[in-house]
């Protein structure tokens, strides 16, 4: 989860990072033995501060399994592809209880714009126990990332964070951007979780084990990247699939 304060960052002018979108078909974008078909990104601060660290320092693939280090490092790893029109599988779990000062953060981003950086522009389907800015954020959460009033029309369309359109009620009063979950449906530590997300025709469902978790309308955005997260502490991510929407109509 990145930092809920808006910035004044400028607009990009690459929306998909080169990658030309294409309508999905059924795919394990995870292959259970390596990252083919992903790439990584990683914030020059604290232990990497001087840039030496890579992949291999943060995300492992072991047993058909993805582990995330976590250890407050911000790093990412996103699919060389966008994508459009389809519904996205991905389980994961804590792999401990541990929290650092209280808290844990990771995320599954969907829809990614633009260059890669930290933090890039998309919508980030909140696996976390973290307090920003005076206000909890927890698994089932969902936040456009957008770090200026241009980036968040790129993202959501004429007005910006107005335009993102969900019950009243389950927006954050002190970030506009952020839609609090309906439930909370996360299993206890240690057991794999599931997030279904479809996105299709401007609209994003979220389903978290089943059930709906988070909603909205009216993005502007309809295709882009992937990203699977690591943030403070250590997850693991499994099963990484998409299924086709616009095949089933």
């Amino acid at each position: 989860m990145r930092n809920l304060v808006v910035t004044a960052f400028a607009l990009v002018a690459a929306l998909t990072a080169g990658a030309v979108p294409v309508h999905a078909s059924d795919e394990e974008l995870f292959n259970g033995k390596d990252l083919t078909g992903w790439h990584f990104v990683m914030d020059k601060t604290g232990a990497n501060s001087d840039g030496h660290m890579t992949v291999n320092d943060i995300f492992t693939v072991r047993e058909g399994v993805i582990r995330a280090v976590g250890n407050s490092i911000n790093a990412y790893i996103r699919t060389d592809k966008a994508y459009q029109d389809y519904r996205l599988h991905v389980e994961w779990r804590w792999v401990s209880s541990a929290l650092v000062d209280g808290q844990r953060n990771a995320g599954v981003w969907v829809h990614v714009q633009g260059p890669d950086k930290i933090w890039p522009i998309g919508y980030e389907l909140e696996i976390a126990k973290v307090y920003v800015n005076g206000f909890w954020v927890n698994t089932g959460d969902l936040i456009p990332n957008c770090f200026s009033p241009a980036e968040c029309e790129t993202l959501i369309g004429p007005g910006g964070i107005q335009s993102f359109k969900s019950d009243s009620k389950f927006i954050n009063p002190k970030e506009p951007l952020h839609r609090i979950r309906f439930k909370n449906a996360e299993k206890p530590d240690g057991q794999w979780n599931s997030y279904d997300a479809e996105l299709t025709d401007g609209r994003l469902k979220v389903l978290l084990n089943g059930e709906l978790v988070n909603e909205g309308t009216a993005p502007k955005a309809l295709s882009g990247g992937i990203i699977l997260q690591s943030e403070i502490t250590p997850i693991e991510y499994r099963n990484v699939r998409i299924t086709s929407v616009r095949a089933a109509k």
